[in-house]
């Protein structure tokens, strides 16, 4: 498998419940596609890495309207 050519980032929701202020805790952040780490923050539109650190896989992140 060739760890340079590109792979998009997969988005994921996590729910962390209610905190203790009565607000929703929800996170969406990106994680690689190869092992499952997060690798950005898409409430941010930020990638923080070009490539992973943990498996070294090539990130890219594509913006969409919706």
């Amino acid at each position: 498998m060739d760890r340079n050519i590109a792979k998009e980032v997969k988005l994921k929701m996590k729910d962390n419940g209610i905190d203790i202020s009565g607000e929703y805790d929800i996170e969406f952040n990106m994680h690689c596609p190869n092992c499952d780490s997060i690798v950005g923050d898409y409430d941010c539109d930020e990638l923080y890495f070009n490539f992973c650190p943990e498996c070294g896989q090539r990130l890219k992140y594509t913006e969409t309207d919706e």
